[in-house]
């Protein structure tokens, strides 16, 4: 339903104010030029994330940890029964993700001021999961003679008990598997086919992959300005929830979209009164609007099992981005004629989300920590153009390329820590 209304108001889009979201720069198209660029992202995979403070850390931090009473309440009744914490195992837990994307943009020049555009992405996006159970320092195991009327009153009933326990058949108390694990995250554990804890019901933890439409953006930029030195243009855009969003039962599946309508809000300014160079300042604003989606309620980000799922309204933190470039262009006395080189910087400001539901605020605080951020990244490109053959007609077709390599190297809350190579092709007709 979410992915037919964005199509019926992409539509009218085009129909009524048609728009872009193409360059980094103030340029547009010429009145009645179209361009067409397919741009492949390869990144390269990864397995870190930054913290709160801007530390690097293992991507799957949060699903390392001992499985005692904070994660499995239950366990608290054999408090100073087992020497130490009463637990089951410690999770070894590792995430490699890897991600590919093709954007595909359509561009026409509605006016000799005026551009108008879609994109359309696709991403292929995996995260291998390798989940493991160490057991050396468990303290608790499974009672394999659960509700079998062979133990003692007092043990027969109880589904875990203190491995070790004396005076037991041999086998009687064994560590939990990791398939026991999984059984306690999903529909829950069964001992002898008697259910015995309850589980989180979430999907099996293991590797996760999808592929499909990512958002699509659509936009409009007008040039207003321009001169010997300086290029104005503004930008205004829509954001489309075409992705697949956010699923309360995977607890390793990433988006490939973010959930709501969002407005874009762009402003370039070039310098271009340096021979061969332009330089570029844009202003990036991005609001997104609020929309309601079922969520798992965690009192702690880093505490993400909960058994608890409520339909709660989202009202997500807007963005902002602060980006720099400079892009050099060989004249036609050099023999790199037709050959550019940019260095862009962008700094991006997330704010935080407010979440609100059926329960009192002080419920959702879990799910509003840390969901802002800041993030920062470099991006380095060589690209070439037949334009300057294709005007004394020594090329038949005007087109660009391009190779980007774009790296990460900071950020806050969760952020990645990703780099990736960009190939892009551009024809113009």
């Amino acid at each position: 339903m979410k992915t037919t209304l964005s199509l019926t108001i992409l539509m009218m889009c085009f129909a009524l104010f048609p728009l872009n979201l193409l360059a980094d720069d103030a340029s547009v198209l010429p009145k009645g030029n179209f361009s067409l660029n397919l741009a492949y992202m390869h990144y390269l995979p990864w397995d870190e994330r930054y913290d709160k403070d801007g530390h690097e850390e293992d991507a799957a931090i949060d699903y390392n940890a001992v499985l005692d009473s904070s994660v499995f309440p239950d366990l608290a009744m054999f408090d100073g029964l087992v020497p130490g914490s009463p637990n089951l195992g410690t999770t070894v837990t590792s995430f490699d993700y890897s991600y590919e994307r093709i954007d595909i943009r359509l561009a026409y020049g509605l006016t000799e001021k005026i551009s108008i555009g879609i994109k359309v992405p696709f991403i292929w996006y995996k995260n291998k999961v390798k989940a493991d159970l160490d057991t050396s320092e468990a303290t608790l195991g499974k009672n394999n003679l659960f509700m079998q009327g062979v133990l003692p009153e007092e043990y027969d009933s109880l589904p875990l008990l203190p491995l070790g326990t004396p005076g037991l058949p041999d086998g009687a108390v064994t560590p939990l598997t990791s398939d026991d694990v999984q059984s306690l995250l999903g529909e829950g554990l069964a001992i002898n086919g008697i259910p015995a804890i309850p589980g989180y019901g979430y999907d099996r933890f293991e590797t996760w992959e999808e592929q499909g439409l990512g958002d699509i953006e659509a936009g409009l930029k007008y040039r207003y300005h321009q001169s010997d030195r300086w290029q104005l243009a503004v930008l205004g855009g829509v954001i489309l929830p075409t992705g697949e969003g956010y699923d309360p039962d995977s607890l390793q599946a990433q988006q490939l979209g973010g959930d709501t309508y969002s407005l874009a809000f762009h402003s370039y300014n070039d310098y271009t009164g340096i021979r061969n160079l332009t330089l570029n300042g844009s202003f990036l604003y991005t609001l997104t609007l609020p929309y309601d989606d079922d969520r798992r309620v965690v009192e702690d980000p880093h505490e993400p099992l909960t058994a608890i799922v409520e339909s709660v309204d989202i009202d997500p933190g807007d963005l902002i981005e602060i980006e720099t470039s400079a892009t050099y262009q060989f004249d036609e006395n050099s023999p790199l004629y037709g050959t550019a080189l940019q260095l862009l910087y962008n700094y991006t400001k997330g704010f935080k989300d407010d979440v609100s539901g059926p329960g009192p605020d002080s419920a959702y605080t879990g799910l509003e920590r840390e969901t802002d951020g800041e993030l920062q990244f470099i991006t380095a490109s060589i690209a070439y153009s037949t334009i300057p053959l294709f005007l004394k007609n020594e090329f038949s077709v005007p087109m660009d390329f391009s190779l980007s390599y774009r790296d990460k190297f900071a950020g806050t809350n969760g952020t990645f820590k990703t780099k990736y190579v960009q190939a892009g092709l551009t024809v113009y007709f």
